[in-house]
């Protein structure tokens, strides 16, 4: 008897291909799972940089290394999202199921659709009750691993002030170092081009760098205050006033021949082009 219980079992057929309607809900959860990590991400930009210019004082800050403490959320929501499914759908796990096809012993094994009527009950072991059970904890443990550096991820930053003053703040939001205008060595203003990454475009920038006598920190023209349809006027009269704040003898220009690219790049109009060609001394 049992021999003949383990010959139907090594029979049995694979599950039956998943419904068209299956399959369109699988994918389409996959897709959700994608832009929620899209959407995650970028409500996590935005909680930086509220936090950053929350100071009314500050006109531009860049982020540390500790902004990558975020990832590991991120990755854990879509392991638990996006692979998961797949490896439903892949499993060929019914949702509605198939019209015509008899879920269940003794064709198929105990797999029924989630959304059938009078569905049969599963016997489930004992052992594999308490290995769902353990599976949960463990995955709700990750979870709470994930979310402890996540909290970390939002203050670590570099502040440019009005007044020409550099501050670091470290991941619990307290000022660690202050640097003010007298000790600033040299500023060097630039023009250049931005190589992007795998997944991130190249594009045409300016920056402005800050040398002290141990340490420098850079700016990025996007690292500024101001957006909206008036960001780039506003973005460039902060740049000319800290450049009237700076001794013109310590300010190198780098990339002057590249202005007319970030121009076209940044779409700048007439003003804001004489703007950015005065702030090169380029007039």
């Amino acid at each position: 008897m049992a021999k003949q219980r383990k010959k139907e079992k090594k029979h049995k057929a694979p599950m039956p291909p998943l419904s068209t309607l299956d399959r369109f809900i699988y994918i389409t959860l996959m897709v959700i799972s994608f832009i929620a990590c899209f959407i995650l991400g970028v409500l996590l930009d935005v909680i930086k940089h509220l936090i950053a210019f929350s100071d009314k004082t500050v006109i531009a800050y860049e982020g540390t290394i500790a902004d990558l403490l975020f990832l590991p959320f991120l990755i854990f929501i879509l392991l638990f999202g996006f692979i998961a499914l797949l490896n439903c759908m892949n499993s060929k796990t019914p949702i509605f199921g198939k019209k015509g096809i008899t879920y269940g012993p003794p064709k198929y094994k105990a797999k029924y659709p989630l959304f059938m009527r009078n569905k049969p009950e599963v016997y489930v072991k004992p052992s594999e009750k308490r290995w769902r059970k353990t599976k949960c904890i463990l995955i709700l443990g990750i979870l709470v691993l994930t979310l402890i550096p996540l909290g970390f991820s939002f203050c670590g930053r570099k502040c440019l002030t009005d007044d020409v003053t550099i501050q670091q703040y470290n991941i619990v939001n307290v000022k660690k170092s202050e640097y003010t205008i007298d000790e600033i060595e040299s500023t060097t203003l630039k023009a250049y081009y931005h190589l992007g990454g795998k997944y991130s475009r190249s594009y045409w920038e300016v920056s402005i760098e800050f040398a002290t006598n141990n340490k420098n920190f850079e700016f990025d023209y996007s690292n500024f205050k101001p957006f909206g349809d008036g960001a780039h006027t506003e973005t460039l009269d902060m740049l000319l006033d800290i450049k009237s704040k700076l001794n013109s003898k310590d300010i190198e220009f780098i990339g002057i021949d590249n202005l007319e690219y970030v121009i076209e790049e940044k779409g700048l109009n007439e003003k804001e082009s004489e703007m950015l060609y005065e702030l090169f001394n380029a007039n």
